[in-house]
């Protein structure tokens, strides 16, 4: 295992990132340095060509029809993005039932569930929000829930 010292590291940018990896985890020590690997690896995938896991090419148009599997979790397909995914429909699956039946279920519902299993990124909250509304031909009209068309 490595040893990282860093200097001059933006206050603002580092207490952003333990408020995602402490609710996280439950604590700071062990997991920060997990989560900041994991980071790094997510770094390198997007910028370097070796090991990328891009399958396009900058400034080429990509095939979103698959997104929801293929593209989660930062372009890479990975077991865990699924799984998460997979978790999130289990889990909202009775406001989607309610919405389908009548009833009134506002957007902020499904995003507590989102964020207790995915995290507290609004760009990932966004990312599986999208996913859900897709799958199940959803809309957000005035905050709340609604089938398409109605």
């Amino acid at each position: 295992m490595g040893r990282l010292n860093a200097r001059n590291i933006d206050d603002e940018v580092l207490k952003k990132f333990k408020t995602i990896v402490i609710p996280r985890h439950g604590k700071l020590h062990g997991a920060f340095s997990e989560e900041l690997t994991e980071a790094l690896q997510l770094y390198l995938e997007a910028y370097s060509e070796e090991g990328s896991t891009h399958t396009h090419r900058r400034g080429e148009k990509k095939d979103t029809k698959d997104r929801d599997m293929v593209y989660m979790n930062g372009g890479s397909p990975t077991n865990k993005g699924k799984r998460t995914y997979e978790t999130i429909k289990s889990k909202t699956s009775h406001l989607v039932n309610a919405v389908y039946n009548g009833g009134d279920v506002s957007v902020n519902a499904f995003k507590r569930i989102i964020r207790e299993y995915a995290g507290l990124d609004p760009r990932t909250i966004k990312k599986y929000l999208n996913l859900l509304f897709e799958e199940y031909d959803l809309q957000v009209v005035r905050g709340y829930v609604r089938p398409i068309g109605d």
